[in-house]
């Protein structure tokens, strides 16, 4: 009789005939009492050497067996032709296959399951070590729980008896998310950045791809936040580099970039600048209004999202009119920064000016051109009063218009008084002054100087 949880034993080569029937088999154990089988077995349904297995007992006991042969005519047979039989069962040592191992994240998970009554006792004679950096053992009870591993790992585990190694496997963590990732490199020109980085130091798992977002923050022209994008621009790649396109020149950019395994990494942060455009281009032009009071009052608002470097500006403001002198040029200081806001300019009513800009970088220049027609003011003096007829009651007067002109002439005021500065008709002492007031001015015109003369006698 062996096994481990079994017991068999060997019939009898001479069973009597009359035998030759059924069988069943009583067994009992130190601690209790005869049990008999609840199965018959017809002898004839093996050979008389044949074996039967007994199972369900108690691991590491010893057994007393005796069979029990039932005759034809229903005598029954007790141990007098099988001998009794004494036998001790064995326990079964621990191994992966009473043991059920769960993996969660960084954690490993060891189970006693199915062991009944099998296993040999106590548990406490095992214990399960795991090599991590150095190995770690812990006594089996029910569970072993092996934490704060790393991920995507593969750990050796060691079942041990009594400190003697029985049997060794290999088991591995889940993926985690993985580290930054290091060294991130930019190489920019005015509108590209190639950007190149180093895997994270810790993985843990199969890097499947980065991905990368940027937006730019500033002109390095000017920083105003009007000027910020807020907007994030995506992309991603399964190799350690990308190339981003469409760059704003002369900016500052910042974003982010991480890894993923199975599960999204940590960002890593970086920053860089693009470069200028080496020749100014028509888009960098300031927009202008101007606006008319004595002066030319230019505004200038400048658009920092199209500043593709540094800039030096000015501007001048020439008279077209042919009643301008060579000498009316009028120049604007140069601006490097910050940049200027507002300009004046002295002018001329109702006459053309060429208001000129100027935009240079690298000893390269572009100029743009506004053509303005400044509006009518206040007329200047008449010229050349003169008087061409009188009699004793009227004079006649002529003149030349002022110049040069600051409008269109809609009518000439004639004042004249005579020594007693009252108003009255044309008389021998009378004196008068003239001025014109242009169309569409509030504004009366400068007086002539006085003119004096005298009616004709009659």
């Amino acid at each position: 009789m062996s096994g481990q949880n079994e017991t068999r034993f060997i019939l009898p080569r001479h069973i009597p005939p009359q035998t030759r029937s059924l069988f069943k088999h009583k067994i009992h154990d130190q601690d209790s009492r005869w049990s008999n089988s609840t199965k018959l077995i017809s002898i004839t349904t093996f050979s008389p050497s044949g074996t039967q297995q007994i199972d369900n007992l108690k691991p590491n006991t010893n057994y007393t067996v005796r069979v029990l042969l039932y005759a034809s005519d229903q005598k029954v047979y007790d141990g007098n032709y099988v001998p009794i039989s004494r036998s001790q069962t064995r326990c079964a040592d621990l191994d992966q296959g009473y043991l059920h191992q769960i993996v969660t994240g960084k954690s490993i998970t060891v189970s006693v399951v199915h062991a009944n009554d099998e296993i040999c006792y106590p548990l406490s004679q095992f214990e399960l070590c795991i090599n991590d950096k150095w190995q770690k053992c812990q006594v089996i009870q029910n569970t072993v729980a092996f934490d704060h591993l790393d991920y995507y790992v593969n750990y050796t585990l060691t079942l041990r008896k009594n400190k003697a190694d029985m049997k060794t496997w290999t088991i591995q963590t889940h993926e985690g998310p993985p580290g930054k990732v290091q060294n991130i490199h930019a190489n920019t020109n005015n509108t590209i950045a190639e950007l190149t980085w180093d895997v994270p130091a810790k993985t843990n798992g199969k890097i499947r791809g980065y991905q990368v977002q940027y937006h730019r923050t500033s002109s390095k022209a000017c920083f105003s936040a009007e000027q910020r994008e807020y907007q994030w621009n995506t992309v991603n790649v399964t190799n350690n580099s990308v190339l981003l396109n469409f760059l704003a020149p002369y900016s500052n950019y910042e974003g982010h970039i991480w890894a993923f395994t199975s599960h999204e990494g940590t960002r890593q942060r970086f920053r860089f600048e693009t470069m200028e455009t080496k020749v100014p281009t028509e888009p960098e032009f300031p927009i202008s209004t101007h606006y008319q009071t004595k002066k030319l009052n230019v505004n200038l608002h400048w658009n920092c999202s199209t500043l593709e470097g540094p800039i030096n500006f000015y501007m001048n403001l020439t008279c077209k009119s042919s009643w301008c002198t060579d000498d009316i040029v009028q120049t604007s200081r140069t601006f490097s920064s910050p940049l200027p806001l507002a300009y004046e300019f002295s002018i001329i009513g109702y006459t053309d000016y060429t208001l000129t800009m100027s935009l240079s970088r690298n000893r390269a220049e572009i100029t743009k051109d506004i053509h303005i027609r400044t509006l009518p003011t206040e007329p200047g003096i008449v010229r050349n009063v003169t008087i061409y007829t009188k009699n004793g009651t009227s004079v006649s007067l002529r003149w030349l218009s002022p110049y040069p002109p600051t409008g269109e002439i809609e009518y000439y005021v004639i004042k004249y008084h005579d020594t007693t500065y009252k108003y009255a008709t044309v008389n021998k002492t009378s004196e008068c002054k003239v001025w014109a007031k242009n169309i569409k001015v509030s504004q009366n015109g400068a007086e002539s100087d006085p003119l004096s003369t005298e009616t004709k006698e009659e």
